[in-house]
């Protein structure tokens, strides 16, 4: 990653919240958004997202996924989809058993640009429902031509317990 990591705002903290959402997206460079910790209120659960347009959650089916995971438990697997409502996370159920959680970074390519898509890399790891340890590495497409200013992340079901999200934007040095 070139460039230095320049904080946007403070970091958010999830609280019981329904979605969440992480805003500051506001130039042409890359950004990083970390989260860790992240726990949801109920089990058997994905954690997904959506880019907010003027912060503005966009619902429709724009968005693409591709991704590997490494899992401790059993062999390696892959995913992926296309033209869905929002994005997984993680491809295993997570829930509110001892140590289970998400935690991971979002790279976010060219979102402030109206007139291109937004492209996203991702790296979690965490622990699924069944206490496995795994880790997920992939790609996001958003492709609708539009500026994006931030995400909104959510439960498939039940509120984001708790978690810790971090908007960094890559800057020159």
């Amino acid at each position: 990653m070139n460039g230095a990591f320049k904080q946007k705002g403070t970091k958010l903290n999830a609280s019981n919240d329904a979605t969440f959402d992480v805003t500051g997206i506001d130039s042409n460079n890359d950004y990083i958004l970390f989260y860790r910790d992240v726990v949801p209120s109920s089990d058997n659960v994905y954690f997904r997202c959506r880019v907010l347009e003027g912060g503005t959650v966009n619902t429709d089916s724009e968005y693409d996924r591709a991704a590997y995971m490494y899992k401790a438990a059993v062999s390696f697997d892959d995913a992926h989809g296309q033209n869905g409502s929002s994005l997984q996370l993680q491809s295993e159920q997570t829930g509110t058993g001892n140590l289970e959680m998400v935690n991971g970074y979002i790279r976010i390519h060219g979102a402030n640009n109206s007139s291109a898509p937004t492209r996203m890399t991702f790296h979690n790891t965490g622990r699924d429902k069944n206490n496995n340890h795994l880790g997920e590495v992939g790609s996001f497409d958003f492709h609708k031509d539009s500026a994006v200013n931030g995400l909104q992340f959510f439960m498939t079901s039940g509120n984001i317990a708790q978690g810790e999200f971090t908007l960094y934007e890559i800057v020159s040095q």
